[in-house]
């Protein structure tokens, strides 16, 4: 097990972290391997009586060709064997592909997430908020949607990724336009 695998399944053990891990992965679009990874769980404890139609729901859901929220890369083999099982399903119908989104989770979202995680820490250590760049900007636009991210009462807050980069493009392209004004003026005084 590599760092990363021991990062995740650390995570995943710890109720508040996994919280915050699944709303990391809200922000970035990328829930669809967390929310599998936990149906299938749900499938292990599920009764017998229910299993059959869980098995269903996690196959609708995640892998039919037209799935909501469909694994990336899933093997057509893979695909029509677990179709073939969903009438009698065995209890490790779903594992391999649990793995994979294991793996997937491990070594492409769980590094980001850490390390917004300790940034949160130390500005929560420090009594500072996180940096952000609407702080030096006086525009309506980047005042009224700022970004920031602290720790209150053990909860992890965040505001979308989202907000924050249109923040970051309109800083940059107010910067960019201040620059551009400041040399047309300087050509024409010239």
């Amino acid at each position: 097990m590599t760092s990363l695998d021991s990062a995740l399944k650390s995570v995943l053990d710890d109720e508040r972290r996994r919280a915050a891990y699944s709303n990391h992965l809200k922000k970035i679009f990328a829930h669809e391997n967390f929310d599998f990874y936990f149906a299938v769980e749900g499938f292990k404890q599920a009764s017998a009586a229910r299993k059959k139609e869980v098995a269903k729901e996690i196959y609708d859901k995640f892998i039919s060709d037209d799935a909501e929220f469909a694994l990336g890369d899933v093997d057509l083999a893979v695909r029509e064997s677990i179709s073939e099982d969903l009438d009698n399903p065995p209890s490790k119908m779903f594992d391999g592909l649990q793995r994979r989104c294991f793996m997937v989770m491990a070594h492409s979202t769980i590094q980001r997430f850490l390390e917004e995680e300790s940034q949160i820490a130390k500005a929560s250590s420090s009594g500072s908020s996180p940096p952000s760049s609407s702080s030096s900007s006086s525009s309506p636009s980047s005042s009224s949607s700022s970004s920031s991210s602290h720790v209150d009462g053990g909860e992890i807050h965040s505001t979308s990724l989202v907000a924050r980069l249109v923040e970051l493009i309109v800083e940059v392209y107010q910067r960019i336009s201040g620059q551009e004004n400041e040399a047309k003026s300087g050509d024409t005084s010239a």
